[in-house]
């Protein structure tokens, strides 16, 4: 097909008679028969699509209010994975998390891939987003990387690749969040018809997992999500998450460093902290040993990350 063919069998629904195909990019619904998967969300789209329907001006005031306080939209029309590209997707990732995690492991403790037939320790060093402070950091679990995001895209010959890796303070859990309860809320007739992974699990899991770290170092602290407050402009996602997992978003200026620990400060005084959820780029964290121009961090706290927090 060329840029100007019309998908006949998107064609026969009145609601995508106007679909075009651009031939030079994989198009999920442009290669002739409709996935399976995505037919019951055409098939929703095409009857109830109006813009006197009730359905549509609930979305679309919905994805207004959201838009008031975020930078991003929130496409009407969710895009629907099958289980066996998610299945692929996610073996493909668990996989490449480990790697990575495994990488930044060996660069912070024994640095056997430094070596002649390994990385060039050039490459390294001279990188500014390597710290040497930190070195000799023992992360409990050996997690050094409790959370990555991806960037995916299709290739033309349809598989999934990865564009990017983004380990430094990812963004983007609370958008996702948001997103979904946003969708679900305006469709939720197509919802019930349709078998989708719940995000909640994940949620659950993430901050279950984060207060058991916590609680291999200190079993009598609070976690806590570490932001650079609201002239950040993801802090109106760092508010959404810290609500949802009922930990306290807080700013450098709200912790301090005494006695081998980190404490939260209160009206009621002092309270431990066994656990940070870190919502800022790692050479912020700390004005006394990475970055003295930062407001961000918390003064001692590499420190106490090396001694095992």
């Amino acid at each position: 097909m060329d840029s100007n063919d019309v998908n006949p069998t998107l064609g026969n629904s009145p609601r995508f008679v106007d679909y075009r195909v651009a031939s030079a990019h994989y198009d999920e619904l442009g290669r002739g028969a409709i996935p399976h998967h995505w037919q019951q969300v055409l098939e929703h789209f095409a009857i109830t699509t109006d813009p006197g329907n009730p359905e549509d001006r609930r979305q679309d005031m919905l994805v207004r209010n959201l838009d008031v306080v975020r930078p991003s939209r929130l496409d009407p029309i969710p895009f629907v994975l099958s289980d066996a590209d998610w299945q692929q997707i996610e073996s493909g990732l668990m996989q490449r998390a480990g790697l990575l995690n495994a990488v930044v492991a060996d660069l912070y403790r024994v640095r056997s891939l430094l070596s002649p037939n390994g990385l060039p320790p050039a490459l390294v060093f001279s990188n500014p987003k390597f710290l040497l402070p930190p070195h000799d950091y023992k992360a409990p679990r050996t997690e050094f990387l409790q959370l990555i995001a991806f960037d995916l895209g299709r290739s033309p010959d349809g598989q999934w690749r990865v564009l990017a890796d983004w380990s430094e303070a990812p963004q983007g859990l609370g958008i996702c969040l948001e997103n979904r309860i946003a969708s679900a809320q305006a469709l939720p007739e197509l919802f019930a018809e349709l078998s989708i992974n719940r995000l909640a699990n994940f949620f659950d899991a993430f901050a279950t997992h984060l207060q058991k770290l916590g609680d291999l170092c200190r079993p009598d602290g609070i976690t806590v999500m570490l932001s650079s407050g609201p002239e950040q402009a993801g802090y109106f996602e760092h508010t959404y998450l810290g609500q949802y997992f009922g930990f306290p978003v807080v700013e450098g200026g709200d912790l301090t460093v005494r006695g081998n620990r980190v404490w939260l400060k209160t009206l009621e005084g002092l309270k431990p902290v066994n656990a940070l959820y870190r919502l800022i780029p790692s050479r912020a964290c700390d004005a006394l040993q990475l970055d003295p121009r930062s407001l961000d961090g918390v003064a001692g706290l590499t420190e106490i990350a090396r001694q095992g927090w």
